[in-house]
């Protein structure tokens, strides 16, 4: 993970995605970079080329103010433990979206760390926002950071899994060298139809897997029954009575996640947990 890309329109929300970052950047010696994309107003036709030239050299600089003030109270945040971390600043025209699987592609990013304005649970922080979009492009993986989650550390990290893995596993240990970085405990869950039923050759194939990605780091494995209920609930449940710090998941391996994506599953969620999501890409 040499290098963190971190989207930000100088929010409070981005500003607690970014201290996320600056975290992991302090433990795994990681470059971060602060990316800002910013629209041009539309203008008339009539409207001299040059018009248009002075007005995205106006909006350009006003928003490299807007980044420098958004990185000093940043840096002075941290009280001193972000001011050895190299950190690079962007400010370019363009659609956030595009910026930002842009600049990850270009820069060979490793990790994407996003805040989700409003956001908690697993539905809330997967739609409706850019956060969600960036995670369905599925490339670099991405660490939603809820609103108002401040970080504690990662003790332990739940990973909800199905057991079948990306087929680019070299994208999931991210979470190995998470969980050795801060001495974390991999909790491994699996919601079943049927806790009795057998494991199949495929199951204990991609378990072997698994062990072989977790090598090194602390891991348990965990399951629960489906019971007729919302999947993301019960992983919800979990994650709030194991008081993890993170939730790891792979989206497009989860079809319970993939689901959320669909207008109608986006109610409430009787359990709100507020602990950062790591989508992992498949």
């Amino acid at each position: 993970m040499q290098k963190i890309l971190v989207p930000v329109d100088y929010s409070d929300d981005a500003a607690n995605a970014a201290v996320y970052a600056l975290e992991i950047a302090a433990k795994s010696k990681s470059e971060i970079i602060l990316l800002h994309s910013y629209h041009v107003p539309v203008v008339t036709t009539e409207a001299p080329a040059q018009t248009y030239e002075i007005l995205i050299e106006n909006i350009q600089k006003d928003e490299e103010e807007k980044m420098k003030i958004f990185y000093e109270k940043l840096i002075k945040s941290g009280n001193g433990r972000f001011e050895g971390i190299d950190i690079s600043t962007k400010v370019q025209l363009g659609f956030v979206i595009e910026s930002i699987c842009e600049v990850a592609e270009n820069e060979n990013v490793g990790l994407i760390v996003m805040g989700t304005r409003g956001a908690s649970g697993i539905k809330k922080a997967l739609i409706g926002s850019n956060t969600s979009d960036v995670i369905k492009r599925g490339k670099v993986p991405v660490l939603a950071v809820p609103e108002g989650a401040s970080f504690k550390g990662l003790d332990k990290i739940v990973f909800a899994c199905d057991y079948h893995l990306t087929e680019n596993e070299n994208r999931l240990y991210v979470l190995t060298e998470l969980a050795l970085l801060f001495n974390s405990e991999v909790l491994i869950f699996n919601v079943v139809d049927d806790r009795e039923k057998l494991p199949s050759f495929d199951h204990a194939l991609q378990g072997l897997k698994i062990e072989n990605i977790l090598r090194g780091a602390e891991h348990s494995y965990h399951f629960a029954d489906k019971d007729n209920r919302d999947v993301s609930e019960i992983i919800d449940d979990f994650v709030v009575s194991q008081k993890a710090d993170m939730l790891v998941t792979i989206p497009k391996r989860l079809d319970f996640i993939s689901s959320l994506f669909h207008k109608s599953l986006t109610k409430e969620m009787a359990c709100h947990s507020k602990v950062p999501l790591l989508a992992l890409p498949e």
